[in-house]
């Protein structure tokens, strides 16, 4: 019988690391293969050659996953955090999966600002002003900005930026089209959890997108947008309860 896998997704703008305190959390008691993608461009994997669609994303991801020799369908289970978020729910209609689980993920038109930010006029104050640094902070309490800043020196340069940007124009209405409904009918079971004070993707947005899914919601106290890699033992659940739930089957 193959060993179930746990793919885990980050968002943007870090990279695989972001996993590492939650896997530091479960320790020993996780007995599931764990894989964290690189998303293109970021941590150890190369950018993409051509346009940053969404296709494209997915089409990285699925090399990445099938390089790692992850499993397809029953045996893999996806973890997403932001945009890795939203392409683990867009993977799972791909492809298939045994569970899906979201961290502070919006499936909704909210994605469509992003794109709306790439545009001539506005990308320079939204990516290359608000864009990197300024966003990994704000994505956390002022507290623990030192640690993660540590964790993640984003480069402050126009070519970063502008990586940023590119997958902004990339997000695409059709995908996102019917997304909630298409998850809610696919019938695999579905976990979300937030940060109480998420300040990218409000807690709001997580009630009514558990709302729509009929999956359950994991609220963590005085959590931002980074919850996972501040508040990880709180995220071990949610983020591990998909696969340990099918080994104890």
């Amino acid at each position: 019988m193959p060993t179930p896998t746990l793919a885990l997704l980050h968002g943007l703008p870090f990279h695989s690391g972001l996993w590492a305190p939650v896997c530091a959390a479960a320790g020993s008691a996780l007995r599931a293969r764990v894989v964290a993608v690189d998303l293109p461009g970021y941590g150890g994997a190369p950018a993409l050659r051509g346009p940053a669609t969404l296709r494209s994303h997915l089409d990285a991801v699925e090399d990445a996953l099938a390089a790692a020799g992850a499993p397809a369908g029953p045996d893999l289970h996806l973890v997403g955090h932001e945009f890795g978020g939203l392409l683990a729910a867009l993977l799972t209609l791909r492809r298939g999966a045994a569970s899906l689980c979201l961290l502070s993920t919006s499936l909704g038109p909210a994605w469509l600002l992003a794109r709306l930010a790439a545009a001539p006029l506005l990308h320079r104050p939204f990516y290359r002003w608000r864009g990197g640094a300024l966003y990994r902070d704000h994505s956390v309490a002022p507290v623990d900005r030192p640690r993660v800043a540590a964790a993640f020196p984003l480069p402050g340069t126009v070519a970063f930026a502008d990586q940023m940007r590119a997958a902004g124009q990339g997000i695409g209405a059709r995908p996102l089209w019917g997304l909630e409904a298409r998850l809610a009918a696919a019938g695999l079971p579905l976990r979300l959890a937030w940060g109480a004070d998420d300040q990218t993707f409000p807690l709001a947005q997580g009630v009514r997108l558990a709302r729509r899914l009929g999956a359950p919601l994991t609220v963590v106290p005085r959590a931002r947008h980074l919850g996972l890699f501040t508040h990880p033992e709180a995220f071990v659940g949610p983020v591990f309860g998909g696969v340990e739930g099918a080994l104890a089957r």
